[in-house]
């Protein structure tokens, strides 16, 4: 019984001293990773989704089945191999009732180019603080084991951006798709996160039914004089949309992406809009002081399979001047 409880003190030692800090570093560096490789990598993702996609629309020339979802999902097992892979399939009606249409791999190795050396800082960690009697090889796999969905999340969440507006990728529409096609992304026969979703358009205003509103693409809308309350237009798209003399109030915009858009004499009073980009557009007498658009936590968004980037302002104009700044 000493010798059970003793081990589980120099265990909870070892995560506090060693395993969270280096594992908050592999976060780190794989971020940086990232950031320092984003052309390149998104690159090579769009490439193999666009070739997967025309693929998928070649093989429904010859038996028309509708996709119904795309999944881009991490090999957890190729992570332990030494050779990070993804995988893109495709069903029919959707992951769990669906059957695979078609699938394909690609290199994931841009994910893990910092795993080694995180399992040997684990193990230094092991010698330096005399733990070897406590913790042997299969309790480090353990640890690591934990710091693959942290990998997995990163992946998902840095490159929702690029997929969310999918449809814009060539050979999306050469696809014959079922009605509420998505896109997700997680690790393989395990969780999956939407980061794309065919839904029919919905009156945002004029919504009777309170039918959900998140992924609406909204085109050449014009809303004047319109309190918007207690609205989730999570993932929206709006293009070439106008806001005048509107409030917004408890909503929710993250990642919501406007595009060519017109505010004048918008108060945005209260809500999130965490992840946000505008694109060309043009603001006049816009207060958005209101709004959170940074979230502190980090560590929650980790657990919640979530992260945003910083609200974005690209090529905008506020009250007659170009902004200069694009991250806000």
């Amino acid at each position: 019984m000493k010798e059970t409880l003793k081990r589980q003190e120099y265990l909870k030692e070892y995560v506090k001293n060693c395993y969270e800090p280096v594992t908050r570093d592999l976060v780190r560096k794989t971020t940086e990773y990232f950031i320092a490789h984003n052309e390149q990598i998104t690159a090579q993702l769009v490439k193999e989704l666009e070739g997967f996609m025309e693929k998928v629309g070649r093989m429904q020339k010859v038996q028309p089945i509708p996709a119904g979802q795309i999944a881009i999902s991490v090999l957890r097992t190729s992570i332990w191999e030494g050779n990070t892979k993804l995988r893109i399939d495709c069903y029919d009606q959707g992951k769990e009732a669906g059957r695979n249409i078609a699938y394909q791999y690609m290199d994931g190795s841009f994910l893990t180019t910092e795993w080694q050396n995180y399992r040997d800082e684990l193990e230094r960690g092991v010698t330096e603080g005399g733990y070897e009697r406590y913790i042997r090889e299969a309790q480090i796999e353990q640890y690591m084991s934990s710091a693959i969905e942290r990998l997995i999340v990163l992946f998902v969440m840095n490159f929702k951006y690029y997929l969310s507006d999918a449809d814009y990728l060539a050979h999306f529409q050469e696809m014959l798709l079922a009605e509420g096609f998505l896109i997700t992304a997680g690790e393989y026969m395990d969780w999956q996160k939407i980061l794309f979703a065919q839904v029919p358009e919905i009156d945002i205003i004029a919504n009777p039914k309170e039918q959900p509103l998140i992924f609406q693409k909204i085109r050449e809308k014009k809303y004047r004089d319109k309190k918007l309350k207690d609205m989730d237009l999570t993932q929206a798209r709006f293009v070439n949309c106008e806001f005048s003399k509107c409030t917004f109030e408890d909503m929710i915009l993250n990642d919501v992406r406007f595009v060519n858009c017109l505010f004048r004499d918008v108060t945005m009073i209260s809500g999130t809009m965490y992840g946000v980009t505008f694109i060309d557009c043009v603001f006049q007498n816009v207060d958005m002081d209101g709004m959170k658009k940074e979230q502190k936590n980090t560590e929650g968004l980790m657990r919640l399979k979530d992260m945003y980037r910083k609200v974005r302002f690209m090529e905008c104009i506020m009250d007659g001047k170009r902004m200069e700044k694009e991250e806000a």
